[in-house]
């Protein structure tokens, strides 16, 4: 089943190894949020080839304006693979370049 958007508020998640914007989407089948980011190397390399420093502030901004597919493409994710990693001990999925 899809992952259904949720409309949190996304945060920039500035440690690495997952760094880039996380936000909440959820499972309703199994009744579960799943947290998922989409990495900085992802916003800034592939959604968005402007002159834009590659800073925290730009990427909430490249998230912003392209929330809608990048929403998609980790739902359409989600249905192949299910979710790919754990952060503070729950699933994580990470969107990488590749997956957009």
């Amino acid at each position: 089943m899809p992952l259904v958007a949720t409309g949190s508020e996304p945060a920039v998640r500035p440690e690495w190894p997952h760094r880039g914007v996380l936000f909440d989407m959820l499972d309703e089948d199994k009744n579960q949020v799943i947290r998922t980011l989409i990495t900085s190397e992802a916003l800034h390399g592939h959604l968005d080839r402007s002159a834009r420093p590659r800073d925290e502030l730009s990427g909430r901004e490249i998230f912003d304006e392209h929330r809608g597919s990048i929403e998609a493409a980790a739902s359409t994710k989600y249905d192949r693979r299910g979710t790919n990693d754990e952060l503070d001990g729950r699933p994580l999925l990470l969107m990488l370049s590749m997956d957009l």
